[in-house]
């Protein structure tokens, strides 16, 4: 008899968590009859119900909710994002409780957040998950959770990426296209590449492409959009854009496992990203070279912008990108460690 998995989602929009969660979901054996609970509509539902039995509650229909999870006869209940954890906590549901730590807590909850609500959402996210089956999304989050908050029952499933239809070629221009791909936000520290590519790119023959939106968009656009600066807006098919580019780069604050990294791996692209733990983790899960890392300045960036725009061997390091993905980070392996987890529990 199949085991009857529960995900709870905290939306079905086109964002971090619930796109690891769909993808576990599209990447697990046929071992499982998979249901999911959201507690928001969004544009990736048809992308669910193609494999799973999905069910919406509004977040204000809580006493509904909790009794289809209570009265559910699940096997195990995974949930995803604080908001997901307090429905699951509340069930006081039989089954085993797994959650993904998506982030740092605090680290991430105050910068998109603010102080005291960070802080609070941070405390009540712990709390609640506290007896519950933990997974971080990185090596590096799981240490943080184990070294700063003592948190028992933890363990380490790296997050993973579907392999695109078609791995990206070099532009065939002469031109070094490097580009961001995310949400425009100050977390993500998006000025910072601004800055540092404005000052580097005089006289290259190099563009900077900004993929994505977000609430520092329009100020952004108005102080560095020009002919060697190109902003792209949202696109629910970022691959068609970036797919002929050449540089993933990201000077991001916080992060857990970051998704558009291992995407632009998967495709074939080398990255400069900030040095922070877990871009230090992805560096250095693959001993050969497939990206660089600077030390959150401008400065340290623009070297890095120099060194790979006059990097001998530009097509080494993108197979090596590759080769980091299928090794480390790929859908599957991700799904059948949640699964080995699942059987275990």
């Amino acid at each position: 008899m199949k085991k009857k998995i529960l995900f709870i989602v905290p939306s079905l929009k086109n964002a971090g968590p619930v796109n690891v969660c769909l993808t576990i979901i599209n990447n697990l054996p046929e071992l499982y009859d998979i249901e999911v609970l959201a507690l928001n509509d969004g544009e990736r539902k048809e992308e669910f119900a193609s494999r799973a039995k999905v069910t919406i509650f509004k977040r204000t229909a809580v006493l509904q909710a909790l009794i289809f999870i209570r009265q559910g006869e699940f096997s195990v209940i995974h949930s995803h994002c604080t908001v997901s954890d307090i429905f699951n906590y509340l069930s006081f549901a039989a089954a085993p409780k797994v959650t993904t730590i998506h982030n740092y807590f605090e680290v991430d909850f105050v910068q998109t957040k603010g102080l005291i609500k960070g802080k609070l959402e941070g405390l009540v996210g712990r709390f609640m998950i506290r007896r519950f089956h933990k997974v971080a999304c990185s090596h590096s989050v799981m240490k943080h959770c184990v070294s700063i908050h003592a948190m028992k029952k933890v363990t380490a499933i790296p997050n993973g990426v579907e392999l695109p239809l078609s791995s990206g070629k070099k532009n065939h221009d002469d031109v070094i296209h490097y580009f961001y791909l995310g949400v425009l936000n100050k977390r993500k520290n998006v000025q910072q590449i601004l800055e540092a590519f404005s000052q580097w790119c005089h006289g290259k023959r190099a563009e900077l492409h900004i993929i994505g939106s977000g609430s520092d968009e329009v100020y952004l656009r108005q102080q560095y959009s020009n002919d060697k600066i190109i902003f792209h807006g949202n696109t629910d098919q970022p691959y068609s854009v970036y797919k002929e580019f050449d540089c993933f780069i990201s000077a991001s604050h916080a992060e857990g496992l970051p998704l558009a990294l291992i995407e632009s791996m998967a495709s074939g692209k080398t990255f400069i990203c900030s040095d922070i733990e877990p871009h230090k983790e992805v560096l250095n899960s693959f001993k050969e070279k497939s990206g660089f890392l600077f030390d959150k300045t401008v400065a340290g960036l623009m070297v890095c912008l120099e060194e790979y725009y006059h990097f001998y061997d530009k097509e080494n390091l993108a197979d090596n990108a590759i080769n980091n993905y299928l090794k480390n980070y790929t859908a599957k392996k991700m799904a059948l460690n949640y699964s080995e987890l699942y059987q275990k529990i």
